[in-house]
């Protein structure tokens, strides 16, 4: 496949636009589970595929194509009156999609179309972040009047919503926990590290109907027990999902978040696993929220490798919880690094060092110490700069 060609995908698409011809994309795939709209196409098209199929088994389709993704398309998807039973612009969907968009693409859709009934959807909360809103003046910009045949509003009228998009995926190693098995926290897709894992772990619990004739309006949990390594673990608990993955010798879990947020536990059970039965255990999760007990543990275990560094931080609530939270993103092990550096510069050249405020700022990470060190102090920058 040509590396160079963009493609733009369109799930729930309706029918087929003239206009679609003239967009600056090599494929064009359109979506929809109503398999009628594909008389409105033309047939054997160098550049416009459409499949008349529910969203997910068209993944799975283009996944088989290795077809990678430039420009998502999400508009008006048909949730209340169109048939559809699930957001397509939801977590679960997008986490889904996620191994076939590219690392940065362009996303369509209109935010105030889930205002009123999901307004969860429109936080866009999974593992993705906006670089930039594209408006009307701006390269490249695509109005997503386009792709709609409403006519509700004028031409003139302000509709729909474009962003500049990038998969943030953060992996933090859980370098403290003591025990043979490699354990790391994942904000990212599940689905990214598919053919890695031997286990996927899921939290299914949604019984809505897949659309479309062709998969006898099969539901989303059928879907996804019917793959290949995919457990059922909603509801499990954590010993319970260990036993079956050694019982199904799994050498490389990786387990959604699942537990109504109650992970404290869990941190401590991992070190009375059987020892040589696993290789690694991954925390995979998409909301910012999910596992934060088990991120707070390892901030926890960064204080107490590095007591005198985190002796203010440790003693101020706001700012033990502004640590937790860069913790939870991902900045653990940038953390830990540079304590292990400025340790071993301290060792022989010993000066008072702490930490008094480690936070995001605007997005960025900013780390805010005691010292007179030139060269703790340019550590510090260095490792705000490249997180």
């Amino acid at each position: 496949m040509n590396t160079n060609s963009k493609t733009l995908l369109y799930l729930a698409s309706g029918g087929y636009k003239p206009e679609y011809e003239d967009l600056a994309f090599d494929h064009l795939y359109f979506v929809d589970g109503n398999s009628n709209f594909k008389k409105s196409y033309p047939e054997n098209h160098p550049k416009i595929t459409f499949l008349g199929m529910d969203a997910l088994f068209a993944i799975d389709q283009l996944k088989s194509k290795q077809v990678k993704i430039d420009c998502l398309v999400l508009l008006n998807e048909g949730l209340w009156q169109g048939g559809g039973s699930y957001p397509l612009f939801s977590d679960f969907l997008i986490g889904y999609l996620s191994p076939i968009l590219q690392d940065e693409y362009l996303l369509i859709c209109d935010l105030s179309y889930y205002d009123s009934n999901l307004n969860a959807v429109t936080k866009m909360d999974w593992g993705h972040k906006i670089i930039k809103t594209l408006k009307s003046e701006d390269n490249g910009y695509i109005n997503p009047q386009l792709f709609t045949s409403h006519r509700q509003f004028s031409q003139d009228e302000a509709f729909g919503d474009m962003f500049y998009m990038e998969k943030s995926r953060k992996v933090t190693p859980l370098n403290s926990i003591n025990s043979d098995e490699k354990i790391e926290i994942v904000h990212g897709s599940i689905w990214e590290d598919e053919d890695d894992l031997d286990f996927i772990g899921l939290n299914l619990r949604s019984k809505h109907q897949l659309v479309g004739k062709a998969n006898g309006r099969q539901n989303v949990v059928d879907f996804f027990e019917s793959k290949p390594k995919v457990h059922n673990i909603k509801e499990k608990q954590f010993l319970e999902i260990m036993d079956t993955c050694i019982k199904n010798n799994a050498k490389r879990v990786g387990l959604v978040a699942w537990n109504n947020g109650n992970y404290e536990e869990i941190v401590n059970l991992i070190n009375a696993l059987p020892t040589n039965k696993l290789e690694s255990i991954r925390f995979y999760h998409l909301n910012i929220g999910d596992f934060d007990d088990i991120y707070a543990v390892y901030a926890c275990s960064i204080i107490d490798n590095y007591p005198d560094y985190f002796n203010q931080i440790n003693n101020d609530n706001m700012r033990l919880l502004q640590f937790q939270e860069v913790v939870s993103l991902g900045y653990g092990q940038a953390i830990e690094k540079l304590c292990e550096v400025i340790t071993l510069h301290t060792t022989n050249n010993p000066n008072h060092f702490y930490f008094t405020q480690i936070k995001l700022k605007l997005g960025k990470l900013r780390i805010y110490s005691h010292t007179k060190d030139q060269y703790i102090q340019g550590l510090i920058r260095m490792t705000e700069e490249m997180s």
